[in-house]
C-alpha cells in the first residue's frame, strides 16, 4: 500500500492535478477578495455621497419649505377629495356673479336703427331693453403752465415762493402722473422702457425711459419722511409678525424683509438676511412679541417668541413623513 499522497488523483473524468488546482482556487480567492476591497471602497463612497446628497437637500426641502416650493407629492394630501367630484362654481347661497347696477348713470344713449339689417327702411319698433356698460373716457396728458410769483416779506425779509397743489416742488410731471408712474413701476413690474411705450399706446405722449425713472426717484425722495415715520412707529408695536423672501436686483440676490402689525406693513430691501437688519429697526433687544419662522437670527433678542402656526404644522408632517413613528403624528 501507497501510503504517500500522489501528486495525481484518479476520478471519472481523468487524472487531476492537485497543486494546480490550489493554485487555481487562490488566485480565484485572490481575485474576490481584490473585487471585495473594491466594492467595500465604493460602498463607502456611495455611503458619503448620499450623506452629502442628503445635507444638500435637506438645505431645500426642510420643514420650513414654503409650501409654493415644495414637490407636488408633498402637497397632496390623502383625505383630499378625488378630481371631478367637487361641485362646480359658487357654494350654495354665495352672492352670485351678476354686477348690481350702478346707482348713478353718468350717460344715457338711445340705440337706434333706420333700416333692417337688409336695407329695408320701413321698420316699426316693437320693444326696448337697458343694458348697463362701463366705459373710461380718453386719457391724454395735459401740459399745464404755472406762473410762479415770487415774494419778499418785509417784516423777516424772507424772499419765498407762491405753491400750489397741482405744481411739484422738482420736475416736469404733476402729482397724478407721478401716482400713475409708480403704480406702473412697482405694482406692475413694468420697465421703465414699457411704461414708455405704454404712455404712449394709451395717451399719445410719451416720455424717456430716464424721464421716468427721474420721477420715480423723486417720489421715493418725497416718501422718505413717511417711511421713516413709519419705521419707527413700527417699532413701538407689542406684536409684529416678521418674514423674509428672496428678492433679486438686477441679477444679485436680495432680500425683501417684512414687519407687519394689525394696521401696519414696513417693507424694506437688503443685500443681507442677518440679524443686524432686523435689529437696525427694532433695537438690540425689542419689548414684545415676534411671531416668526424658525430662522435663527430671529432668537433671543425679543421679550417672547411665537412661532408661525403654518411653520409648526409643516413641521409635524415632515418629522411624520420623515421618522414613520407611532408616535408622531401630523397636526390637522
Amino acid at each position: 500500500m501507497n501510503l504517500g499522497v500522489d501528486k495525481e488523483v484518479s476520478t471519472m473524468s481523468g487524472r487531476i492535478d492537485i497543486f494546480e488546482e490550489v493554485r487555481k482556487l487562490k488566485q480565484d480567492l485572490e481575485h474576490e477578495r481584490k473585487l471585495r476591497k473594491k466594492f467595500q471602497e465604493k460602498y463607502f463612497e456611495l455611503l458619503k455621497e448620499n450623506k452629502e446628497l442628503k445635507h444638500l437637500l435637506n438645505q431645500f426641502l426642510n420643514s420650513n419649505t414654503p409650501s409654493s416650493q415644495l414637490p407636488f407629492s408633498y402637497k397632496t394630501s390623502p383625505d383630499r377629495e378625488a378630481k371631478g367630484t367637487n361641485p362646480r362654481g359658487k357654494p350654495v347661497g354665495s352672492n352670485g356673479a351678476t354686477r348690481e347696477e350702478p346707482e348713478k348713470i353718468d350717460e344715457k344713449i338711445n340705440v337706434k336703427a333706420k333700416q333692417c339689417p337688409n336695407g329695408h327702411r320701413k321698420i316699426k319698433q316693437s320693444d326696448y331693453h337697458v343694458r348697463v356698460v362701463y366705459e373710461i373716457s380718453d386719457i391724454i396728458i395735459k401740459s399745464k403752465q404755472f406762473t410762479v410769483y415770487e415774494y419778499d416779506c418785509e417784516k423777516c425779509n424772507l424772499h419765498f415762493e407762491a405753491t400750489h397743489p397741482e405744481l411739484p416742488k422738482e420736475g416736469i410731471f404733476g402729482p397724478n402722473l407721478q401716482a400713475l408712474l409708480t403704480e406702473l413701476r412697482h405694482n406692475f413690474a413694468g420697465s421703465y422702457e414699457k411704461i414708455s411705450v405704454f404712455l404712449d399706446n394709451l395717451t399719445g405722449t410719451t416720455f424717456s425711459s430716464q424721464e421716468i425713472k427721474d420721477c420715480i426717484h423723486r417720489v421715493a425722495e418725497d416718501l422718505e419722511p413717511s417711511y421713516k415715520k413709519m419705521e419707527k412707529q413700527i417699532s413701538q408695536a407689542k406684536v409684529i409678525h416678521s418674514d423674509e423672501t428672496s428678492w433679486p436686483v438686477d441679477g444679485e440676490q436680495y432680500w425683501l424683509w417684512l414687519l407687519c402689525t394689525l394696521n401696519m406693513v414696513f417693507i424694506m430691501i437688503n443685500q443681507s438676511r442677518a440679524r443686524k437688519v432686523i435689529t437696525n429697526v427694532l433695537g438690540d433687544f425689542y419689548d414684545g412679541v415676534i411671531i416668526s419662522d424658525c430662522l435663527k437670527v430671529y432668537n433671543n433678542f425679543a421679550s417672547a417668541f411665537q412661532r408661525c402656526w403654518s411653520h409648526l404644522l409643516r413641521k409635524t408632517h415632515f418629522e411624520k413623513e420623515k421618522a414613520q413613528k407611532k408616535d408622531i403624528v401630523e397636526v390637522v
